[in-house]
């Protein structure tokens, strides 16, 4: 299923689509794959059933409205007004974001600078940026003018920022605080990141923290091949799916209806505590485990048997299974 889900990104990318939408894409075929596993389908028989990835790729471009976008922003790029700004840390540096409705993308940076870069049509009136005191600082102000016309029906575009992170200097901490901005953390490394979400999504992939925190109200959560001491999940009504999570100590659970699936990885400690959303592991291995909810199901089935030490295991009317 890995390499499929590879295959299909990496012809995504051949055919231009943005990285955000690519990922959404891809974790949706994930779902579906994984339920279609789930109802017999071989792994052998993916492709045959989803079809060859070049194919697939070309057809979901083709009804993609950002990919034409993407299309007519390069060839109107020289005409456009766009923001390229560089800063050169001296040492361990911090991230702090506070936006709106303006999507962010995180990637890793191919020297020791931090490059800031925003899509064309750029508004300087609209942000504030700096750097100061190895602090870089990107905001929207709460009442700023696009923020307003956008939740009154104007016309005022979304910015897309792209932000390049050295790994060295090391970044101390990373913390984005968005409205409904969508943000997509791509080979990130932090000692301490973390994402508070109102309605936007938080995309992870390839991405290693001492402490991790994602916070999101109806927003999903997606996040593939994670590495972190510890590590803090929590939702309202979103929903969430993680996959290859090796953390040192802590995965801690919490939603009040939202759902959230967990694939591959393992942990010394599974905290889980849920309201009425239903949380599942598969192939997850923690040493010890405390599972609380009200009217949620739990349930951790793995493919081979290690001792689990239960902790707390408490539900009113939800199930709680533990397999084998």
């Amino acid at each position: 299923m890995e390499h499929y889900l590879n295959a299909l990104r990496d012809a995504l990318k051949k055919q231009k689509m943005a990285t955000l939408e690519i990922e959404d894409i891809v974790a949706d075929h994930r779902e579906m794959i994984e339920e279609a596993i789930a109802n017999g389908l071989q792994p052998e028989a993916i492709e045959s059933m989803f079809g060859q990835v070049d194919t697939l790729a070309a057809s979901l471009a083709s009804e993609s409205q950002s990919a034409e976008s993407a299309k007519k922003a390069d060839s109107k790029k020289k005409q456009s007004t766009q923001y390229a700004k560089t800063f050169s840390p001296k040492g361990p540096y911090h991230v702090q974001i506070k936006l709106t409705i303006d999507d962010l993308t995180v990637v890793k940076s191919k020297d020791a600078a931090i490059h800031l870069t925003a899509d064309s049509d750029w508004r300087e009136k609209d942000y504030l940026i700096s750097f100061e005191k190895d602090t870089l600082t990107l905001s929207a102000p709460k009442a700023s003018p696009s923020f307003l016309r956008f939740f009154t029906g104007g016309t005022s575009k979304a910015m897309h920022f792209t932000l390049a992170l050295p790994e060295t200097p090391v970044c101390a901490s990373f913390t984005a605080e968005t409205i409904s901005s969508d943000i997509g953390l791509l080979k990130t490394t932090a000692e301490t990141l973390k994402l508070k979400t109102i309605s936007g999504d938080i995309i992870s992939r390839d991405c290693t923290a001492n402490a991790l925190a994602f916070n999101t109200v109806s927003g999903t959560i997606e996040s593939t091949h994670l590495e972190a001491e510890s590590a803090s999940i929590s939702l309202i009504s979103g929903d969430s799916h993680l996959s290859q999570l090796n953390l040192g100590n802590t995965l801690s659970i919490e939603t009040v209806s939202g759902d959230l699936k967990v694939q591959g990885g393992a942990t010394k400690t599974l905290l889980v505590r849920t309201v009425s959303g239903d949380f599942s592991a598969t192939d997850f291995y923690p040493e010890k485990v405390s599972l609380r909810s009200v009217s949620g199901d739990v349930s951790l089935k793995n493919s081979r048997k290690s001792d689990i030490e239960i902790v707390a295991k408490k539900t009113v009317s939800g199930a709680i299974k533990i397999a084998p």
